[in-house]
């Protein structure tokens, strides 16, 4: 019989992710670990957002760039040229750099993301409450 120690319940993390390891549990090793990562410390600093609910939402944002990035040839702006050899995106700003992204709620959030982040260099503290559309789209999450 395995001890509680052994048992991994990757959809709701006994105690706070603290480690590389512990993002690994949760998120796996994919080519979008970065960004998931990335997405769920920013989603719970600036919404305030419990793990649960910061975990669907990174895990919805590499779904949803995976789809895209299957389908469609990505470029960074200015560059004209493909963002690296496996189209891997490590930050939330990369992905905001990428032009001919179709603008799904995923891709809004990363750029509402990054925008907040560039705003906080200039003193924008604080926790946000998303409204609108926004709001349905996170409650909806499953």
């Amino acid at each position: 019989m395995p001890t509680e120690a052994t048992v991994i319940n990757q959809t709701k993390p006994a105690t706070e992710l603290k480690t590389v390891e512990d993002y690994q549990l949760i998120f796996g090793k994919g080519r979008y670990f970065a960004i998931q990562c990335e997405v769920f410390k920013d989603i719970r600093r600036v919404f305030g957002f419990d793990q649960e609910k910061a975990i669907k939402v990174a895990k919805a944002v590499s779904t949803s760039l995976g789809g895209i990035f299957s389908t469609s040839q990505a470029t960074v702006k200015g560059l004209d040229k493909p963002l690296n050899k496996d189209g891997q995106i490590k930050t939330i700003s990369e992905a905001c750099k990428v032009k001919n992204l179709p603008l799904t709620n995923e891709v809004a959030l990363l750029r509402a993301l990054d925008y907040i982040n560039k705003d906080r260099s200039f003193h924008v503290n604080g926790i946000f409450t998303p409204i609108g559309f926004l709001a349905e789209w996170l409650d909806g999450l499953k």
